[in-house]
């Protein structure tokens, strides 16, 4: 089930898209303990 703020939270990324740079980068590979795992897409 996808949530009630999935869309506001796409439109607001949309929006700043318009108005800033980003880049979008994946998460190559992980040593330790870390927030997010290797594959893992982020906009930065």
């Amino acid at each position: 089930m996808v949530s009630i703020n999935a869309h506001r939270d796409t439109e607001i990324f949309l929006t700043r898209l318009t108005l800033e740079p980003v880049v979008l980068v994946e998460v190559a590979s992980t040593q330790g303990s870390v927030p997010r795992d290797a594959g893992t897409w982020m906009v930065v």
